[in-house]
């Protein structure tokens, strides 16, 4: 049996297909494209499998069941943003990290030859008084 027979047969029994079409992932954008799509977005992991915006049923789904999963939707993509704005600031954090530290080993550098340098002049100094 070819796969669009099958499809249709999933139909008729009432059972959900995904659609043939590019998939984005509805928290986090993710492209899947015509591959196939994973149980699981791997990026954000939602539930692309049960995903009722990606998936045929035959009937309505039911307006509470539409309206839980748009809360859970939304509360999903507040959290997904949420975790970007971090990541975001997280690597702002450690880039600013790396310059102070690059700035206290380059002052530490100069620190050190300053150092030597009055060390040698000391030596200077001493070797000339006696």
């Amino acid at each position: 049996m070819k796969n669009e027979d099958k499809n249709l047969e999933k139909r008729r029994k009432g059972h959900a297909i995904v659609v043939d079409r590019d998939i984005r992932c509805p928290v986090c954008e993710n492209l899947f494209g015509h591959q196939g799509t994973p149980q699981f977005c791997p990026l954000c992991a939602w539930d692309l499998e049960n995903d009722p915006s990606l998936t045929l049923t035959i009937g309505e789904i039911p307006e509470v069941v539409w309206k839980a999963y748009q809360d859970r939707l939304l509360l999903a993509r507040n959290i997904w943003n949420e975790r970007q704005r971090l990541e975001t600031e997280k690597q702002g954090l450690e880039n600013e990290i790396e310059r102070q530290r690059s700035s206290f080993l380059e002052t530490k550098k100069v620190q050190k030859e300053k150092d030597e340098a009055l060390k040698e002049k000391d030596r200077e100094i001493q070797s000339v008084r006696k």
